[in-house]
């Protein structure tokens, strides 16, 4: 992926890409990919890499709320590419002081934040195994994550590529295949403000509105668990992996574990 993030799919993204292809490919009208809760876009950049001989699909359509991650990649799409330079102490405490929002300042916040969270942590991220600053590292680590960058580039600046900073709730599609990854209820702590049960039943009933018949879309939905809503939607398991090492909003004390599963949802025949 572009930058470390937080519940990224870095380890599932080639399975659930080909789970996405597969499924596309049953459908001759399947036209376009849409991913609502894009983040770093682990899976959606397998898709469009492996997609890329076929030219399985005419368009690439990306969204979040989560304006940090929308503005970096409106930047990439526009050509620009990050600046390597030594983030001191001082400057990441006057980065996460300010409210203001760049591609710049994503570049870093991720790069440096403790486990893949935006400015996460008091401090930006040491070089591993010690706690000594060293701007060499940091020099050679912002490098590299360039040079990743400017690998996927392409895949940015395609007009085949669309970044928008707007909610799941206001999106409508036809002809696509559309792979949802939000926040899990029961798991994702750090989200539990944001992301609340009603906002979970919002949220299906947008899936249901996407199953129209008439809009010929197919949608599939990462989770910890199946969920409990029934009414009027079939949910099936189509990817299961077990004890996949995660954070937990449960006390200390659990071994911070859980399953990943992949759904495929279709309306139910009335």
């Amino acid at each position: 992926m572009p930058l470390p993030y937080h519940a990224g799919k870095a380890f599932l993204s080639k399975e659930i890409s080909d789970i996405v292809l597969k499924e596309a490919n049953k459908n001759e009208n399947i036209k376009n990919y849409a991913e609502p809760f894009c983040g770093m876009m682990r899976v959606g950049l397998e898709v469009m890499k492996k997609s890329e001989e076929d030219k399985l699909f005419k368009k690439f359509y990306f969204s979040d709320v989560n304006k940090t991650i929308t503005v970096f990649f409106k930047e990439l799409h526009r050509g620009w590419l990050p600046r390597v330079s030594v983030v001191t102490q001082d400057k990441w405490e006057s980065y996460k002081k300010s409210d203001a929002v760049s591609a710049q300042k994503t570049f870093v916040g991720y790069s440096f934040g403790f486990g893949g969270q935006y400015f996460g942590g008091s401090k930006p991220r040491q070089k591993p195994y010690t706690k000594t600053f060293s701007a060499e590292w940091q020099k050679n680590y912002l490098k590299n994550r360039k040079e990743v960058i400017k690998e996927l580039q392409h895949h940015f600046t395609s007009s085949k590529f669309s970044i928008k900073e707007k909610s799941v709730f206001d999106l409508d599609f036809k002809n696509t295949i559309i792979y949802c990854d939000p926040p899990y209820i029961t798991t994702a702590w750090r989200a539990k403000t944001k992301w609340d049960e009603e906002s979970e039943e919002q949220f299906w009933d947008t899936v249901y509105k996407w199953l129209e018949p008439s809009k010929n879309n197919i949608v599939l939905v990462s989770n910890s668990e199946k969920h409990k809503r029934v009414e009027g939607l079939s949910i099936r398991t189509v990817f299961k992996k077990d004890h996949i090492s995660q954070g937990s909003y449960r006390a200390f004390g659990d071994d911070r574990k859980r399953s990943e599963m992949l759904f495929k949802i279709t309306r139910k025949q009335s």
